[in-house]
């Protein structure tokens, strides 16, 4: 039982320390924790055990957020929460970057097409508006001015097919 303990107490530092793909192994390693706290091992290990088991399930809870913000399409004030986690309870956690850089992509929209969902814009033509929009649900970040602005154009759509039926029955 000791040797387990000790490869698993190796086992749980390497995740923490290395990260990375190791993750995935912290749901794991938080449910072996308990068999070591309470089965034959000497003193030593049980107080190692212990004092790993918060820092592993901070870890875990971390990751979890982090994975289901990747799943999910975030608000962009969560996904920039997860990344100003400091310090991080996991060293390199796996697909970090890929949260940053939808992160980036999201802030890279909002800037430039800032113009578009303005108060004081100018009137758009629907088919740009299309174009803004399509490139926004391409971001996996919630972004609220991207939903507004989708439904102007769901607006612009309505009017413009009344317009067009008032047009077709006006002309017979």
């Amino acid at each position: 039982m000791e040797r387990d303990c000790k490869a698993w107490i190796r086992h749980s530092k390497s995740a923490l320390n290395e990260g990375g793909n190791k993750a995935d192994e912290l749901p794991d390693l938080v449910e072996e924790a308990d068999q070591y706290l309470w089965g034959g091992v000497n003193s030593d290990l049980t107080h190692e055990v212990a004092s790993l088991i918060p820092a592993l399930r901070k870890a875990d809870e971390f990751m979890e957020k982090l994975w289901d913000a990747l799943e999910g399409r975030p608000t962009l004030e969560e996904a920039e929460a997860i990344l100003e986690t400091d310090p991080l309870p996991i060293e390199s956690p796996e697909d970090f970057e890929t949260l940053n850089k939808s992160i980036k992509s999201a802030k890279e929209w909002l800037a430039k097409y800032k113009y578009a969902y303005d108060k004081d814009a100018e009137p758009m033509d629907s088919k740009a508006l299309d174009v803004i929009v399509a490139e926004a649900t391409r971001i996996p970040i919630t972004i609220d001015e991207a939903k507004d602005l989708k439904e102007r154009l769901s607006s612009i759509k309505k009017v413009a097919d009344a317009v067009r039926t008032c047009l077709l029955y006006t002309s017979d």
